[in-house]
């Protein structure tokens, strides 16, 4: 089976726009918005209210998911001891210079408890993806978090630039990924 066309599906979108203007309901007038730019349509009273996105996360905010997960990263911090001579036997030491740790915090704002299983992190320094470490810590976090609770652990990873590291996180029952970008 063939995919359509980019002409095709435009054209198919145009005839379903075009369909439901009648007489009792005429074509939208132009907004002067400049080709290929969508404009803003002006509020009816009937309309839903806009729902704005999240804001994005930042290192040592607690960001509220809308999963009712409130997730908090503290800034990378730089793990003590040589590099090298602890993992340069599981990651590639010309590529990755430092170990980076992450504090995270999560709370459980709902009545119902989370799968903290299901929370992934990923980071991306300098030039490459980075290499998930196991972190030389008795703590890690539970697999469900009860309403109401809190917990904080560490997540460590093998970086190119401790000072460049973007941190992305998801949560369960939310399909999207949220990215710590430091300042630059």
């Amino acid at each position: 089976m063939r995919c359509p066309t980019r002409a095709a599906l435009a054209a198919a979108a145009a005839v379903l726009a075009l369909s439901a203007c009648t007489a009792d309901n005429p074509a939208p007038e132009p907004t002067g918005s400049a080709p290929g730019t969508l404009a803003e349509s002006p509020e009816s009273p009937e309309s839903e209210p806009s729902v704005s996105a999240p804001a994005m996360p930042e290192y040592g905010v607690p960001f509220e998911t809308p999963s009712g997960l409130t997730i908090t990263v503290a800034e990378p911090r730089v793990a003590a001891g040589d590099f090298a001579e602890r993992w340069g036997d599981v990651v590639d030491t010309d590529i990755y210079t430092e170990e980076v740790i992450l504090d995270v915090t999560a709370e459980n704002t709902t009545d119902a408890p989370v799968e903290l299983s299901e929370v992934s992190f990923n980071v991306f320094s300098g030039t490459y993806d980075s290499d998930y470490l196991s972190c030389e810590s008795d703590v890690i976090p539970p697999l469900q978090l009860p309403p109401t609770r809190t917990t904080t652990w560490p997540e460590c990873f093998a970086v190119e630039d401790p000072a460049d590291v973007i941190v992305t996180f998801t949560v369960p029952d939310d399909i999207t990924t949220y990215s710590i970008v430091p300042e630059q």
